[in-house]
């Protein structure tokens, strides 16, 4: 069977033939010329012209008419005389070829200034553009994926199709960003069109790019709102009935991952994600469970969620620069998820609660001059800490200067006690009172 003529290829075709005949061709769908982009091409998607390339030719193509007349004529040729869309060609047609005409007062009367838009004399001045103003998306985002395979599953297998979906958005640069926004363009014009018959004959379509996006969002962002909840719920229920079901998708349940709780991240659930076969989904997955996890545990420990935050963004530039391979960031981000996991039990090994150890981080134990200190004295300087502050602490000491300055004086108090680096007092002090402030906040009397 031939395979069927999308208007992309139609397009392409004809943007080729142009260029072979001399046609400058700009992809105007990049995001360096859609607006505000760093060369854009048009202040608004609404803007048909590009008014800038057109005051460029009509300055170059008549060189001795007045600015103000040359201005006149890009103001008529952005206007619509009528609204009938033929009768616009018409009149733009004649513009073309017989000039426009821009009237100025004189001593004897009215005149006019001929402003060209096209130089029959020497067409070399003339700029030969063409521009694919528009990309088409239908069968586009999905180019080399067999989508339609999903609709043709049973229900109970559709949720294991989503991940390869998600993979194939997310394996290609910038492909996500642009499926994201047509995603949610193509919600709006579908809220618009319900319950028009035409409209409910693509609803499993609709539905199954409302799924994937929201598994996306679901997977890789934290903190953010999702803009999909602002829709009509009606909507939302034609549409998870017509794919799904009205519940967010669970990538590793999609995947057949027994996922633990977030404060596990047990070795057999890490083995299972070094095995997905979608490497860049994986990649997500494992970076948005991270990124959660560090978060919690800065809530607790600063200094801690500062190192490891600190190395996920590391690693995540690297992914995004393309530096390195899916397969190779993922192992990266495992090793990450294992040096998050055994710091959440040292504590245990050195008989100390969760706030001991964060008062024990703070006091820069990685700095080679508080090492020679030694582990044990360290130890006692934070168990000490703990207890002092604890005993410290009132209800409104945030706010209080004077309190915060007794404890401070009291913090490096203890400092000196145990010989603490005189040069590293100072910002041992502030890290400690800001670690306070994070978890000493049930303590206050």
């Amino acid at each position: 069977m031939p395979k069927a003529i999308i208007e992309s290829d139609v397009e392409e075709n004809v943007l080729s033939i142009l260029q072979s005949h001399g046609y400058e061709i700009i992809g105007a769908d990049k995001e360096e010329y859609l607006p505000g982009g760093s060369s854009a091409l048009r202040d608004d998607y609404k803007d048909v012209v590009l008014v800038e390339r057109l005051r460029e030719a009509l300055n170059k193509i008549n060189p001795s008419i007045l600015d103000e007349a040359r201005e006149q004529a890009v103001k008529q040729v952005l206007r619509s005389e009528s609204q009938k869309l033929i009768a616009n060609n018409e009149t733009f047609h004649k513009m073309l070829v017989d000039g426009i005409d821009i009237p100025f007062q004189t001593a004897e009367g009215e005149r006019y200034n001929k402003v060209w838009l096209y130089d029959f004399n020497k067409p070399e001045n003339n700029a030969f553009l063409a521009v694919n103003q528009f990309t088409v998306i239908e069968n586009n985002v999905f180019h080399g994926f067999d989508y339609e395979k999903f609709f043709h599953l049973k229900p109970s297998e559709r949720i294991s199709f989503i991940p390869d979906a998600m993979e194939h958005i997310l394996k290609e640069k910038d492909k996500r960003e642009r499926f994201e926004r047509e995603v949610m363009a193509l919600l709006k014009a579908f809220s618009l069109a319900v319950p028009h018959d035409r409209a409910m004959k693509i609803k499993e379509e609709v539905g199954l790019s409302q799924a994937i996006k929201s598994a996306i969002t679901k997977t890789t962002e934290t903190g953010k709102e999702n803009q999909e909840e602002k829709f009509d719920i009606a909507l939302k229920q034609i549409l998870s009935k017509a794919v799904i079901s009205d519940r967010v998708i669970d990538i590793f349940e999609a995947a057949g991952i027994q996922k633990p709780e977030l404060s596990i991240l047990s070795e057999g659930f890490l083995a299972e994600v070094r095995e997905m076969p979608q490497k860049n989904l994986a990649f997500e997955a494992l970076k948005k469970l991270l990124n959660d996890e560090i978060r919690i545990l800065s809530r607790r420990n600063i200094v801690q969620g500062k190192s490891f935050m600190d190395m996920l963004d590391k690693t995540i530039k690297k992914y995004t620069n393309r530096s390195v391979e899916a397969a190779q960031v993922i192992e990266e981000l495992l090793e990450l998820a294992r040096k998050v996991r055994e710091e959440k039990n040292g504590g245990k090994q050195q008989n100390m609660t969760e706030d001991e150890i964060a008062f024990y981080d703070a006091l820069g134990t990685n700095d080679s001059a508080v090492k020679v200190l030694g582990d044990e004295t360290l130890r006692k300087i934070a168990l000490e800490l703990t207890q002092m502050i604890r005993n410290s602490v009132t209800i409104d000491w945030t706010q209080r200067e004077s309190v915060q300055a007794e404890i401070r004086l009291k913090v490096k108090k203890i400092l000196r006690k145990y010989g603490y680096p005189p040069d590293r007092e100072t910002r041992a002090t502030e890290t400690v009172l800001k670690q306070a402030g994070i978890i000493a906040r049930d303590w206050a009397k």
